[in-house]
This record gives C-alpha cells, sequence and structure tokens, in this order.
C-alpha cells in the first residue's frame, strides 16, 4: 500500500473517511495523523515499546527489522511533530500458517511474503499512555482494516495476541490454571481482546507455547480473526462469533438488517471498558435480558469510563455509517439510554428487534401535549427551533473585582487566578484559608433607594436576592428591554439558587420583610415585581444544575410561548465559612468558592 493511495493521504493530514459509505468530503478531522513508519522513528519506537510492553517490549534491531522487511506496513501515528503509537504488520499466505507447528512469537516474521498474500497480520499495537485517552489505538485498527478492505487479494486480517489481565495462581494447579486461561479468551472477557472485538474480530482458539517468555498468558497466545467485507454488518459479526458469557444470538433470531448495532457489538465495547473485575462480571450476565436492562453505570463504569465508551460508541457509530439522529448531537447518551437496552433502541429504531428477548414496551419520544386525550398537536413550524434564540444582553457579578462581561471576556484571556487569602480579621473558622471573594464594590454597594426599597427591607433580603436584583437590571437594560419594554410583552424570570445559608443568619426579631428577606422564591419574584415584568417568575434548585436547569427551563417557556424574553440568573455565594466546613472535601488545589 503506497503513500499515494486516498485514504493515506488523508490520514497524514489527520483527516479519516469513517465509513465504507463515505466520500473525501465526508472526512473527520481527528487531533492526530497518521502515516508510514521510517527507520528514523526506531529511537522513538523503541521507547514506545518500553512504556507499553516492559518486559515483553521489541528490541531496537526487531523494530528496525519489521519496518525494513515490510515498510509498506507499520503505520505511525503522531500528535503534533511526537510519534505516539505504532501498528506493525505483516502479509501471509494463509489464515493457517501461523498455526503451523514450529511457528511462534520469534520466528513469525519469517513467515511474511509478498507473493500473492491473503492475509494480513496485526503483529501489534502500541501507544504511548500519556495519549491513550484519544483512542488512537482504535484509530490505527480501523485505518488498517479500511486499507485492507480495499485491497483486492487480502481475505484475512488475523492476529496472534494475548490477554492483559490474565493473572497467575500459583496455588491452582497447572491444568486448572490453563483451562481458566482458556474459558476467560474464548469469551473474549479481557480488556486486550475487547479491543479486538470491538472492531469486528473473533476469537478462533488459543495457541499453547506460542510466547514462552509470556508468563502472565502461561506461554500461551489467542489467534483473532478478522474477516473483511465491503459493509460491516451485523451478519458479520453474529455468524459463530464467541461472546462473553454465552450471550449468543440463538438460531439467527437477531437483527436481521445491515448497518445496525448488534447487542454483541454493543457488549463487546461495554467490556473494553471495564477493568478487569467488571468485565467479568458483566460478561457473566446470567441472561440476554439481565445484560439488556441493566444501566451502564450499574457494570461498574465510573465517569471518565462512560465518557471513553460513548467516544468508542460514536467511532463504531460511524465506522459503520449508522446515522444516530439525537447521539451525534448529545453528550450524555449513557444517562439518555441508561440501558443496553434503550440504548440499542435509539441507534437502531424500533423495527430492530432484539435477540431471544420478550416483546418490551417501545420508548417513544413524543409531545406530551398531542398525547393528551382530546387535544391537537401543533403543527411543527410552530414550535421555534434552536436558531430562534439569541442572546442579547448580559451582566455579572465576579471575584476579583469583574464585574462586567467585557472584564470576564479579558479574565479567561489572561487565565487570571482570583483565589487570595482569606483576611485575618475575617470571623473565619474554616480549614481552608483561601477563597475567590467579591470585591467590596460588588458586595456592599446595592442601592435599596434606587430599587424604590427602605433601608430596613435590604437589610433582612438574602444577599442573593440583592446581587440577582442588581445584575438583572444591568442585563435587561444591556439588552435595551426595559427601555423598550410595553405593556404586551411577557418578560419572565428564571433564577437558579441552590444555597440558602442566610435564613440561619436573618434577625431574630421577626419583622414585616423577615420572610421575603429569607424565601428562596422572593429571588425571582422580586425581579418580576419590582421591574415590572410579566410572565413567569420562579426559581429552579437542583443542587449543583441549578443554573443550567433555569436556563433549560428558560427555553422550553421561550418554546412553549409561556414568555417573549426571558431573564435567566443564577447566584452561589457563601456567607460564613459554614459551607466551607462541609464542602472542603471537594477542595482540589484552589478554593472555587465566591464568598
Amino acid at each position: 500500500m503506497t503513500e499515494a493511495h486516498p485514504l493515506v493521504i488523508l490520514a497524514q493530514h489527520g483527516l479519516f473517511v469513517t465509513s465504507h459509505f463515505s466520500c473525501v468530503a465526508d472526512a473527520v478531522s481527528r487531533p492526530y495523523s497518521i502515516r508510514l513508519a521510517r527507520e528514523a522513528d526506531v529511537p522513538q519506537l523503541t521507547i514506545i515499546e518500553k512504556k507499553c510492553w516492559n518486559s515483553l517490549a521489541l528490541s531496537h534491531d526487531r523494530v528496525l527489522a519489521r519496518i525494513c522487511n515490510h515498510p509498506s506496513g507499520q503505520w505511525v501515528s503522531k500528535v503534533g511533530d511526537v510519534v505516539v503509537g505504532i501498528l506493525y504488520t505483516q502479509q501471509l499466505p494463509s489464515t493457517e500458517t501461523l498455526l503451523q507447528t514450529g511457528v511462534n512469537f520469534d520466528n513469525q516474521e519469517d513467515q511474511h511474503t509478498e507473493n500473492n498474500p491473503s492475509v494480513l497480520q496485526l503483529l501489534g499495537v502500541a501507544v504511548l499512555p500519556d495519549f491513550a485517552h484519544m483512542q488512537i489505538g482504535s484509530g490505527l485498527r480501523d485505518f488498517v482494516l479500511q486499507l485492507a478492505s480495499s485491497r483486492k487479494e487480502i481475505i484475512h486480517v488475523v492476529a496472534m495476541t494475548r490477554c492483559s489481565s490474565a493473572t497467575e495462581s500459583p496455588d491452582m494447579h497447572i491444568d486448572k490454571q490453563i483451562s481458566a486461561y482458556n474459558q476467560k479468551a474464548m469469551a473474549g472477557a479481557d480488556p486486550t481482546l475487547s479491543f479486538h472485538l470491538g472492531g469486528g474480530a473473533k476469537v478462533v482458539c488459543t495457541v499453547p507455547n506460542y510466547r514462552p517468555a509470556d508468563t502472565l498468558n502461561l506461554g500461551h497466545a489467542v489467534y483473532i480473526q478478522y474477516t473483511l467485507k465491503p459493509v460491516q454488518s451485523d451478519e458479520k459479526k453474529d455468524s459463530g462469533v464467541p461472546v462473553a458469557g454465552g450471550i449468543k444470538n440463538g438460531s439467527g433470531a437477531t437483527n436481521t438488517i445491515s448497518r445496525s448495532m448488534s447487542m454483541e457489538n454493543l457488549q463487546r465495547l461495554l467490556l473494553e471498558s471495564l477493568d478487569h473485575a467488571d468485565a467479568v462480571k458483566a460478561a457473566q450476565a446470567k441472561s440476554i435480558n439481565a445484560f439488556l436492562d441493566t444501566s451502564f453505570m450499574d457494570f461498574g463504569l465510573h465517569s471518565l469510563a462512560m465518557v471513553e465508551l460513548q467516544s468508542k460508541l460514536a467511532n463504531f457509530l460511524s465506522t459503520l455509517g449508522i446515522p444516530s439522529r439525537s447521539l451525534q448531537n448529545s453528550r450524555t447518551w449513557l444517562f439518555d439510554f441508561p440501558t443496553p437496552r434503550a440504548l440499542l433502541a435509539e441507534v437502531n429504531g424500533p423495527t430492530v428487534t432484539l435477540p431471544d428477548t420478550q416483546p418490551t414496551q417501545q420508548i417513544v419520544h413524543a409531545d406530551l401535549g398531542a398525547a393528551s386525550a382530546g387535544l391537537d398537536a401543533a403543527p411543527s413550524s410552530a414550535c421555534p427551533t434552536a436558531s430562534h434564540f439569541a442572546v442579547v444582553g448580559m451582566s455579572c457579578r465576579l471575584p476579583g473585582g469583574i464585574n462586567t462581561p467585557e472584564e470576564f471576556h479579558t479574565a479567561l484571556l489572561n487565565r487570571v487566578d482570583t483565589v487570595v487569602r482569606v483576611p485575618e480579621d475575617w470571623d473565619w473558622d474554616a480549614k481552608t484559608k483561601h477563597a475567590s471573594l467579591l470585591t467590596e464594590d460588588a458586595a456592599e454597594s446595592f442601592d435599596a433607594a434606587f430599587f424604590n426599597l427602605n433601608a430596613a427591607e435590604a437589610q433582612e433580603m438574602d444577599p442573593h436576592q440583592r446581587i440577582i436584583l442588581e445584575v438583572a437590571h444591568e442585563a435587561l437594560v444591556n439588552a435595551q428591554v426595559l427601555q423598550q419594554k410595553s405593556g404586551q410583552d411577557r418578560v419572565g424570570v428564571f433564577v437558579g439558587l441552590c444555597n440558602n445559608e442566610w435564613s440561619k443568619h436573618a434577625s431574630e426579631e421577626l419583622s414585616p420583610y423577615t420572610t421575603t428577606g429569607s424565601a428562596q422564591s422572593a429571588a425571582a419574584n422580586r425581579v418580576s415585581y419590582l421591574l415590572g415584568l410579566t410572565g413567569p417568575s420562579l426559581v429552579v434548585d437542583t443542587a449543583c444544575s441549578s443554573s443550567l436547569a433555569a436556563l433549560h427551563t428558560a427555553i422550553n417557556a421561550l418554546r412553549c410561548g409561556d414568555c417573549d424574553v426571558a431573564l435567566v440568573a443564577s447566584a452561589d455565594l457563601l456567607v460564613s465559612s459554614h459551607s466551607l466546613k462541609v464542602r472542603f472535601l471537594s477542595v482540589f488545589q484552589h478554593s472555587i468558592y465566591f464568598c
């Protein structure tokens, strides 16, 4: 395969065609590039080998020999100008070549041929650990598989791989160790095997004494095989592929259309994202329904693994050319569709059935208004789309003397750190001694008379109410809403709040202003009342997501016609050291709290 191949030219510039149905115009950009390895890369490749494989690392001479023996089959990935990964390959005459007596890891490269090859062997892949999060290994694999698919003479891609999570059990008899290893390997319940299974491979068999130095694998290797077709479809994946935990497609009662995602596809990607213990647990699901109806978090996925799995799903769907509809624009797939069944239904649509399962309730995303008996649904053209909304005014009060959006923008560009030491004369008994503080101008300059409030009422007001009232007025003036407002305009107020410390500091003596001064709801209601705004007025409290939930509620109100203009505000002020005591365990390096 020469460097003139279109796929190679694109990959050299960090562009990749992710589907057999795609054209050059559909190529997607990635933060790395791929090109053929060169002899000058050998020192860096030797470093990669040592960091990835430790005692099993290839020597400098063997890396050089691979490049010299088959220069058109060794592919490196680069981030910037640095080589960070490598995938080695060679060509074989048949799929049985590596299974011949006497062939092992030390002499497998002697089997390479340039004459009438029909098989491409993946010799190994290695990516620097610091770049593993970029899914470069999967990118190299998929790129090489695409190249192999474009060659008429190449029918199969094979590999002699290993289990990376297999562990020796000295107390167990060697025969039982081997039996347990074979069972694990054939089930594919291992991160390295899942890497290949996720690309469409199947486990063929284990090969004893293939790599004696690999004591972790008892000297064994795992022989896997990819079958190349113009379209990677479920027909390929479901034809006798051994799957983890015995979850199989039975007598073919599985997806009957091509370009769809099967349960086995999803299971393999899931196992690849789990650590060893959780992968074994997931692979041993007692039934198909148990797998399909278990939430992704219950499989043992932590937040980083959820992100990793979502990235793998996106790449897999793109490779198969599957339109993923709402998934393309979402960053919360695994929460929006929290079980394999729900995710598969969203990806494949309601016409695709799952293997050996009882009919389940179909998930329907419907207009709740249209679903009500006797109500006619409004035509879709009456519902504004996202392009109909615009931010027309802003204001802010932030630590470090940042009191305008322009100042905030400048601070971001200059990477201003607003964390300072808490003044020593403060009555401060929290462990943390640093915080981000509002300046005195921002915290103590509330002009009660401007809003027609008397001093007694202002004194009883929660500081959240004061600062929200100030920034709300500024934002509306900035947007020229107050100047142009008529009696017919409906301006909604949506406030996100979750901190209600002020009630502890309110005056012990009740006054006419005590209740409104400490009530959460008054933060929005006071803005509406004092500024003469007629429209929805509410406070949203969803803890840490309050501001985002308030924005979401405001957009829905605009979309439904509840208001013509929406004001969204949020504040989180810590008025004592109490919250810092409670939240101290969340502080890393710098405090993120505004006081």
